[in-house]
């Protein structure tokens, strides 16, 4: 009997273990800017990297250092990278990102992060003659990569339990069909 039950179980577990990276969920690899970064030019986005696609329902909330949310005028998300932009720069302060995520797999992760803006007041004469390449040059020598934040993970998705469940119910039906078939 345990001999016609080995190659069931075995099958389920290899089945279940099988599924199990694809079950993998995103995590935070860089953020513009990074945890803790003091910026000291005009910051008009806040970008966040994660190592696998995200998908749409992911969101990114900026508040101040009085709670108040910064309303952002554009949330994009573009296969790894979620961007959320601001109609005009941040004002001198310090922020918290709270970012929610809904990895490809269906497991929401979430996190928080904050930096502070410092910038110099530019007039605005001078703003208007900055030139859109002197604008990226600046973007780039800010982006630093971000070291992970800790996570929160709400519970387990919902295919992680699929295929846990599913492994048991091989498991069990094989057995009680073997057992059952003897008598």
């Amino acid at each position: 009997m345990m001999k016609r039950f080995m190659p069931v179980a075995a099958a389920a577990i290899v089945t279940t273990t099988m599924s199990l990276p694809a079950f993998a969920h995103s995590e935070l690899t860089a953020s513009n800017p990074t945890d803790g970064q003091v910026v000291k030019k005009a910051l008009d986005e806040v970008s966040i990297t994660f190592s696998g696609k995200i998908e749409k329902g992911s969101d990114i909330t900026v508040t101040d250092s009085k709670g108040k949310e910064v309303e952002s005028n554009d949330l994009t998300i573009h296969n790894t990278e979620m961007t959320a932009s601001f109609d005009e720069p941040l004002a001198n302060d310090d922020y918290q990102v709270d970012w929610n995520v809904l990895s490809a797999d269906g497991h929401p992760v979430e996190g928080t992060y904050s930096f502070s803006v410092n910038a110099k007041e530019v007039k605005e004469e001078k703003a208007a003659e900055t030139t859109t390449e002197e604008k990226v040059e600046t973007k780039e020598k800010e982006e630093k990569p971000a070291t992970p934040t800790e996570e929160e993970v709400t519970g387990p998705s919902v295919g992680m339990l699929a295929a846990v469940f599913g492994g048991l119910v091989v498991v069990i039906g094989g057995g009680l069909f073997f057992l059952l078939r003897k008598k």
